[in-house]
C-alpha cells in the first residue's frame, strides 16, 4: 500500500515478484528484468497510475489478477510466456493486446471489462475459459485460431459492441458464449457445414446463446439477433499478428513519429546540402566563362583586337588567343586604328 513510490526497477537476477509485492502502490513505472520468470497473484493489483507494462520474454506465468483493475493503457506480451491467469488483467483500460503464440491457457475473465475492439487468439491455444472477454463493451471482432479445442460459456457476454466471430476448424467443444449481443452480426465457421451441424447437435441457437433461465421479452431479443445472423462456413480464421521481436524492442507510437521526423529532417539536410555544392559549382563555372569571354577591359590594360576573330587581346600579346593569327604592326606594338577602337594605352 505504498502510496510514495512512483518508479520501480528490479534488479537483475530476481526471477520472481511475489503475491501482492505492489498491490494497490501509486507506481507510474516498473522496469522488470530479463531473468525474470513468474509474476504472482495481485503482484500489481489495484496499481491505479500504471499505464504500461512491458513483461520480459522469459516471464513463463503471469498470476491470478496479477494486474487486476491497474491503469493499464498498454501492455506488451512476449514470445515465451505461456499461462495468463484469471482475471490477470480485468477491468483496464486496454484498447489493444497481442497475446503470443506461446501461451497455451488463458484463465477465466482474464481479459474482462477492458476497452479491446479487435482480438485474434493465439494457435494451438488449447481452450478458451468462460467469460475471457465478458463485459468488453467496444470489442467488435473476436477471432479463435486454429488448434483451439474448447470454448466454455459466457465468453463474449455483455460484448455490446461485437459484430463478427470467427470460428476454427478445431473445435472439439462449444458452450453457450453469446448473451447481450446486440450488434451481432456474423458467424464464420472454417469448418464445412457439416461439421458444424454435428458439434452443434444442428442447432447453433441451442449451442451457442445463452437463454437458460433468462426472461422471455430477452429471449426473443436474443433470438432476433440470431435470425439476422449472416453465417459462412468454410471461412479461413485471420492470421494472429506478428509475434513481439525477441529483443523486446518496441516503439509506442510518440517515437516512431519521433524517428520518422528525424529521418526526414536528415534527409532533408542532404539534399539541401547537396544543391548547394551543385549551386556553387555552377556559379564558378559560369564565371569563369564569363571572363574567358570577356578577355580583359579595355579601359584598364589597354588591348588589341584580331583582324581574324576580332578577339580582344592583351596588350603584349603578340598572337591571338583564341584563333592564334599573329597580330599587326611595327615591332610588337598594337595598330594605331585597334589602340583607337579598343581605348588602349597611347
Amino acid at each position: 500500500m505504498n502510496t510514495v513510490t512512483k518508479k520501480v526497477v528490479v534488479s537483475e537476477g530476481i526471477r520472481l515478484i511475489g503475491e501482492g509485492t505492489f498491490s494497490g502502490s501509486i507506481i507510474e513505472k516498473a522496469v522488470l528484468p530479463e531473468s525474470l520468470e513468474e509474476i504472482e497473484a495481485f503482484a500489481f493489483y489495484e496499481c491505479k497510475n500504471l499505464s504500461l507494462a512491458e513483461i520480459p520474454k522469459n516471464v513463463r506465468i503471469i498470476g491470478e489478477k496479477a494486474f487486476y483493475s491497474a491503469g493499464l493503457e498498454e501492455i506488451i506480451l512476449k514470445e515465451g510466456l505461456e499461462i495468463i491467469g484469471s482475471c490477470a488483467f480485468s477491468l483496464n483500460p486496454l484498447k489493444a493486446v497481442s497475446i503470443p503464440s506461446t501461451v497455451a491457457e488463458i484463465g477465466e475473465w482474464a481479459f474482462s471489462s477492458t476497452e479491446i475492439e479487435d482480438i485474434i487468439l493465439p494457435k494451438n491455444l488449447t481452450k478458451v475459459d468462460k467469460c475471457v472477454f465478458s463485459n468488453c463493451e467496444k470489442l467488435k471482432r473476436a477471432c479463435i485460431s486454429e488448434g483451439t479445442e474448447r470454448i466454455k460459456d459466457s465468453v463474449f457476454s455483455g460484448c455490446r459492441s461485437l459484430e463478427e466471430v470467427y470460428f476454427p476448424s478445431t473445435l472439439t467443444g462449444i458452450s453457450p458464449i453469446f448473451w447481450e449481443n446486440d450488434s451481432l452480426k456474423s458467424l464464420h465457421f472454417a469448418s464445412e457445414e457439416s461439421r458444424c451441424e454435428f458439434l452443434t447437435d444442428g442447432s447453433i441457437w441451442d449451442s451457442l446463446f445463452s437463454c437458460r433461465n433468462k426472461d422471455e421479452g430477452e429471449k426473443e431479443k436474443a433470438y432476433l439477433v440470431f435470425e439476422g445472423l449472416n453465417i459462412t462456413y468454410n471461412t479461413p480464421v485471420p492470421e494472429p499478428p506478428p509475434p513481439v521481436h525477441e529483443s523486446g524492442f518496441s516503439l509506442d507510437g510518440a517515437a516512431a513519429a519521433f524517428m520518422a521526423i528525424t529521418a526526414l529532417g536528415f534527409l532533408c539536410t542532404l539534399i539541401f546540402l547537396c544543391l548547394l555544392i551543385k549551386s556553387k559549382r555552377t556559379a564558378a563555372g559560369k564565371k569563369a566563362e564569363e571572363t574567358k569571354e570577356e578577355g580583359f577591359h579595355p579601359q584598364v590594360l589597354g588591348i588589341w583586337h584580331c583582324e581574324r576573330c576580332g578577339t580582344a587581346n592583351g596588350p603584349v600579346a603578340n598572337y591571338c588567343y583564341s584563333c592564334g593569327k599573329k597580330r599587326s604592326g611595327e615591332s610588337g606594338k598594337p595598330p594605331q586604328d585597334a589602340c583607337q577602337k579598343g581605348g588602349g594605352l597611347k
